[in-house]
């Protein structure tokens, strides 16, 4: 018996023995590193994606603030009043919770401020609203938001949950702003710490290096025919062929043959210089001998354009726009020689096409709307003399085709007569009608525009209801 004792107390020692060298092992760390030569092929963004979109950016805490451009620059002693004027104007879209009038040493605000709004959308409503709003005959708004310069670049941002810190703003090309603080309701400038990537700026303004020109082509060859024959264009609806031909005589000659050259249908411009195409992302304008492409409008599901009578101008409408979020601009003037957005609007007011008519000379343009008419002025794009007028009653209006004087009519209304204006613009001021209009028989062949003659109870005879102003 004691021999086996002995046998099984060896073979627990043993065991024991094996247990510890195991234990040992195990507390050993183990070793993850990488093979030397190793080449790690999986990047930040797929293996910690979800982490890295809720990692914070340099643009949040500042959504909300606007930076308005060509404001008039004064001294401490109008500085309240500017301060009143511009407040009301820019809280008609919200409730502004900061705003800063930056100043030289002299003490003159600089001729930019920095708005800020209690929320984003806010913010963005001024920017459509308040942008190219003419303030006076020297001075008209230019406004964007702050996280929009980021396009330029995007200036070092400091971000707590109590302030924020804008690091040198550039806002036009022609001038570099310092570090701007806004801390609750403090705003203070602080100088610059040498840190901000806009050191490779020069302090002066350097002339931009001019463009090669862009040979358009000859935009009015057609007038140069010999025999003045015009030129028309055809669709083909089983391949969506444009062609267009030369009207001569004694047979057309066709000068253009294209398939799908557009998706719906084509317009000419006033003047013959354009050929217009639309397309689903928007539209095209052609021209010269060889029908070049010569400048494209981005404006998705546009239906209708027109032009202005110079050619300055094209309006864009997109009528039926799938944007749930409201986005989407529907109604947009484009400068046609650049290319460039001039302004959007609502469509709003009557449902007629053109909503906008323009003056004979590309000087101004005007709508009208219930009760209402509106007048606005180039290049600014802004509402003459900031106000629309009331009249009650109109119906339509019309231009000059030689003078800016603009002719409405407002309808009858019981034993009002209907009544025919004429408004000089830009005075506003009431026009003579010529003498010509006074020798007018009055009798329904000459009325062209008003309401039938009505007969009256005491009689048979007739009432004329047309007064011309």
């Amino acid at each position: 018996m004691a021999k086996k004792k002995d046998s099984d107390k060896a073979s627990q020692n043993s065991d024991s023995n094996k247990q510890e060298k195991n234990e040992t092992n195990d507390d050993d760390e183990p070793n993850f590193s990488d093979p030397e030569g190793y080449v790690d092929s999986i990047t930040d963004e797929e293996l910690l994606g979800d982490i890295l979109k809720q990692k914070p950016k340099e643009t949040d805490g500042v959504e909300s603030v606007v930076v308005v451009d060509g404001v008039p620059q004064v001294g401490p002693e109008r500085l309240e009043k500017l301060s009143s004027v511009i407040s009301k104007i820019f809280r008609k879209v919200g409730p502004i919770v900061n705003e800063y009038y930056p100043k030289n040493e002299n003490g003159l605000t600089k001729g930019y401020i920095f708005l800020e709004y209690s929320n984003p959308n806010d913010a963005l409503e001024a920017v459509k609203l308040v942008n190219n709003h003419k303030l006076d005959k020297h001075h008209t708004f230019l406004v964007n938001l702050f996280t929009d310069f980021n396009k330029l670049e995007l200036p070092l941002l400091h971000s707590s949950s109590s302030s924020f810190v804008l690091t040198r703003v550039s806002l036009t090309p022609f001038q570099t702003h310092w570090f701007t603080e806004i801390s609750g309701s403090r705003v203070s400038t602080i100088q610059e710490n040498g840190n901000s990537r806009y050191e490779a700026i020069p302090d002066e303004w350097e002339a931009p290096e001019p463009q090669p020109y862009k040979e358009q082509g000859n935009l009015h060859y057609h007038l140069l025919e010999p025999d003045a024959f015009d030129q028309y264009c055809l669709i083909i609806a089983k391949d969506s062929t444009v062609q267009i031909w030369l009207n001569s005589s004694p047979e057309p000659i066709k000068l253009e043959d294209r398939v799908r050259w557009s998706e719906a249908y084509v317009n000419w411009s006033p003047l013959g210089s354009y050929i217009a195409t639309y397309h689903k992302k928007g539209l095209a304008l052609w021209g010269g001998p060889t029908f070049q492409q010569i400048m494209r409008f981005t404006h998705i599901g546009v239906q209708f354009i027109d032009f202005s009578p110079l050619e300055k101008y094209l309006v864009t409408y997109s009528p039926q726009v799938d944007d749930p979020q409201g986005d989407q601009k529907k109604l947009i003037i484009w400068d046609v020689r650049t290319g460039l957005e001039k302004r959007d609007f609502s469509p709003g007011g009557l449902n007629i096409w053109p909503i906008f008519r323009w003056s004979h000379d590309d000087k101004y343009f005007a709508r009208i709307s219930t009760d209402m008419l509106s007048v606005y002025e180039t290049p600014s794009f802004g509402l003459l003399d900031k106000k629309s007028i009331k009249i009650t009653g109109i119906r339509d209006f019309s231009w000059s085709p030689t003078d800016n004087v603009l002719a409405y009519w407002v309808a009858e209304d019981k034993d009002v007569p209907a009544r025919v204006t004429l408004l000089e613009i830009p005075s506003y001021t009431l026009k003579s009608p010529p003498p010509m209009w006074k020798n007018i028989p009055l009798d329904p062949p000459n009325i062209h525009r008003g309401t039938p003659l009505n007969k009256t109870k005491s009689s048979t005879a007739l009432k004329l209801v047309l007064e011309i102003a």
